[in-house]
Parts: structure tokens; sequence; C-alpha cells
């Protein structure tokens, strides 16, 4: 069984990622390959980062599910990759909802951490 990630994503010369598939051509491009990952036998297909109108479409045509990432809330499932979700990332993609910000707090303990080395408050 395989599950394929459709990381339609293309990098841009600043080293982001843009939203795919809002050209009527991208579209159906997107629709084809996705038809495609079924017929090889995926048991699913992620599709990351396009329009929620197209996601939905693509999601009502395949007989697997569809799990998004950035494609709105209409596919089967929904995913969110935990160092996004949790703020462990300095930057995310525009689609992401952070529910913490625990690259703050990750970074405080290890200054403390180093500082109770350096000082010989730690190990005791």
């Amino acid at each position: 069984e395989i599950v394929d990630i459709k990381d339609i994503r293309e990098e841009d010369e600043y080293g982001g990622f843009k939203k795919q598939g809002k050209t009527a051509a991208a579209a159906h491009q997107i629709l084809v390959d996705a038809e495609k990952v079924e017929a090889s036998g995926a048991f699913a297909v992620t599709l990351e980062c396009i329009p929620s109108e197209l996601a939905t479409e693509i999601t009502e045509k395949l007989s697997v599910p569809t799990i998004g990432i950035g494609a709105g809330p209409n596919c089967d499932a929904q995913w969110l990759v935990m160092h996004d979700l949790l703020g462990l990332n300095e930057s995310a993609p525009s689609f992401v909802k952070r529910y913490a910000n625990l690259a703050v707090e990750v970074r405080r303990a290890f200054s403390a951490y180093v500082e109770e080395v350096a000082t010989g408050k730690f190990p005791l």
C-alpha cells in the first residue's frame, strides 16, 4: 500500500512556496496526476497548497481519501506538520495555523542550560 504526497508547491526565487493549480491548465494537470496516483494503487492522496475548489473537485472524483494540507476544508482528512503547529520553525507556509510558539521556549531552555553548565550550577 502506498500513499502519494502530491507536494505540488513550487519554490519561488525567495525560497518560499507558492500555491499551485491556479490556472485552468495547471488545475487540470493536478487532477490528472491525482487520478494517475489513485490508478497506481495508492490508498490515499495528500493535496498540498492548492486552491480549496480544486481540492474539493479532486476529492469528489477520487475513490480514495484525500488528505489536505493547505488545500481547504473539503478533503477527507487534514494534516499539519507538528513543527509548524507547535511553532518550532522560524517561518511556515501561509496556510499554517500555529497553536503555540515553542521556538521561543526552546531557545530559552537551551540558553538557561548553557548558562548553568558554564557557571557550574548544573550538573549538581
